[in-house]
């Protein structure tokens, strides 16, 4: 590992191969200041990348999939700019990628989660805000779709008053799951928000929930597989343990 200064916190790995793995992280020099840091290991050492010709300056980094030597993403959230950023290895630079959102609302958005089965089928996932009336603000989900040419929105389900997803896996094109929190109508703290897409859409599942708190951080499964595997946190305020579902 190569020689570090400042504060570094390790936030995301992907491996195409055993020659072939990038690490993401996040450098702060001083304690309200983030510069992203990408690690790239090419079968006999890890080695630092400019990655800040993709990522500008304030984004820590928290994920990446990598689909191989030429290929891979790394992706965080803006603290100034307050906007989720996303880029592109190509094999010799970084470069920044520009994703569509449901609405152009010029407030807060995250982006939290990445799932890429190839070149050309990559998911994104996470929560944007928008403005419902004069003083009430809420978060939404979205999920985007890349499919070799161009990024779309596809459409997703936030049944409660603030939503927002945390992670995505795909199993096949026809088969992806995404889970993150939901606060229902009426209530103050989160529930379980688990989605499935069929391959036209996206729609809930229902999902348990332990305690008066209950929110789903990220989501696994394998190519074919039917059983999936979510974790999150449960408890209530000021107290929270492990959570872990399986479906079926």
């Amino acid at each position: 590992m190569p020689t570090l200064t400042g504060m570094v916190s390790l936030a995301g790995v992907s491996s195409s191969g055993a020659n072939d793995a990038w690490a993401v992280s996040t450098r702060r020099p001083q304690r309200y200041t983030f510069n992203p840091l990408a690690l790239h290991w090419n079968g006999t050492s890890w080695a630092t990348s400019s990655i800040s010709t993709g990522i500008p300056g304030g984004t820590y980094l928290v994920g990446a999939a990598d689909i191989g030597p030429t290929d891979a993403y790394a992706f965080g959230d803006n603290t100034s700019a307050a906007s989720g950023e996303l880029a592109q290895w190509n094999g010799t630079a970084w470069s920044r990628v520009s994703y569509p959102l449901p609405t152009s609302t010029g407030f807060p958005n995250t982006l939290n989660a990445i799932s890429a089965d190839g070149p050309n089928d990559v998911w994104i996932v996470g929560s944007y805000m928008i403005q419902v009336s004069q003083t009430n603000l809420r978060y939404e989900t979205f999920s985007d779709h890349w499919n070799g040419t161009s990024w779309s929105i596809v459409p997703s389900p936030g049944p409660g008053t603030e939503n927002g997803l945390t992670g995505v896996t795909e199993t096949s094109p026809n088969n992806l799951w995404a889970v993150g929190s939901s606060i229902p109508s009426g209530a103050t703290l989160p529930q379980t928000l688990t989605l499935n897409y069929n391959g036209t859409a996206w729609s809930t599942v229902a999902s348990p929930n332990r305690g008066s708190r209950s929110v789903l951080t990220s989501v696994s499964t394998t190519s074919g597989d039917a059983i999936v595997w979510a974790a999150g946190t449960s408890g209530t305020t000021g107290s929270f343990n492990p959570l872990i579902l399986q479906n079926g």
